[in-house]
């Protein structure tokens, strides 16, 4: 299948829904409810850490430890996907999307991110196996 935009109610669309309830629970704060949106073993190429994170628990472990004693990240106003690119083949789905990560705080500076992740069907559900964000340069 060619590479596409989602149109709502295609499968490529279920896999942006996905995404975006992944980014509402992240919001949330509901670690649990992102988890159940992920494959067990997915791996995580996590913009500010340098470690590959093999699940979830993984991940949270490596922020964690790169940020010890360091002051608290500001307050998460929103997770705004956009421009998505879906291929899907069979039970396997690559998406390619955007992301603009917004603060609480009017003076923090948004942060934009390219994101890559592939998609396996299990059970008739969208979960993530492989996420890859790279930030993308100002200006």
């Amino acid at each position: 299948m060619t590479a596409q935009p989602p149109v709502a109610g295609s499968p490529e669309d279920a896999v942006f829904l996905a995404m975006q309830e992944i980014y509402a629970q992240t919001l949330a704060g509901n670690v649990g409810a992102v988890a159940e949106l992920m494959h067990p073993e997915v791996t995580l190429w996590d913009s500010e850490i340098d470690a590959l994170a093999i699940g979830v628990p993984h991940l949270l472990e490596l922020r964690e430890r790169a940020t010890p004693g360091s002051a608290p990240e500001p307050e998460l106003l929103a997770l705004d996907a956009s421009d998505p690119v879906v291929s899907i083949w069979g039970d396997t789905a690559l998406m390619r999307h955007r992301l603009t990560v917004r603060f609480a705080d009017a003076e923090a500076t948004d942060i934009r991110i390219r994101n890559t992740s592939a998609w396996r069907r299990v059970e008739d559900r969208w979960l993530m196996v492989h996420n890859h964000e790279d930030v993308w340069p100002a200006g």
